[in-house]
């Protein structure tokens, strides 16, 4: 990617509802070209989807929290397993396995305390492979793009 991809790229990041035309306006870009790049992107796997950015507060979906999580070494599962089964679950929106003192990092997003409880006591800690657990929870966003 160049420059110009680049350039293109963060446009659509942050809105990527943006028409072209509008786009190759403001790059001062040919609209041909800012298409072309971005069915390039697209064909190399660089751009997976266009998606929205809802407001999960007016979802009904007002905490979001992170889990660290511990995973189990003596476990007969492997920790991809483990994140995988993780990531089923629906109240789940983000697994990543991390380095550092923890192995898996998990993002939550629940309607209330309660359900938030429930998802790590009874969901996540229950998944054979899970060892500890610790819940860090989101009092803010102040910046979130996919």
């Amino acid at each position: 990617m160049d420059a110009k991809d680049w350039k293109i790229f963060n446009m659509l990041r942050e809105n990527s509802r943006e028409f072209i035309k509008t786009m190759a306006k403001k790059l001062e870009m040919p609209h041909s070209t800012v298409y072309e790049r971005i069915k390039k992107m697209k064909a190399e796997g660089i751009i997976k989807k266009f998606t929205i950015q809802p407001d999960y507060k007016k979802l009904g979906l007002g905490i979001c929290a992170y889990v660290l999580i511990s995973f189990n070494p003596e476990s007969p599962r492997t920790q991809r397993d483990v994140a995988n089964e993780i990531a089923s679950l629906k109240e789940v929106y983000g697994v990543d396995i991390i380095t550092g003192r923890w192995d898996i990092l998990v993002k939550i997003r629940t309607p209330d305390m309660e359900t938030l409880e429930e998802v790590i006591l009874e969901k996540i800690r229950s998944i054979e492979g899970v060892e500890k657990t610790e819940t860090l929870v989101v009092f803010q966003t102040v910046k979130e793009i996919c």
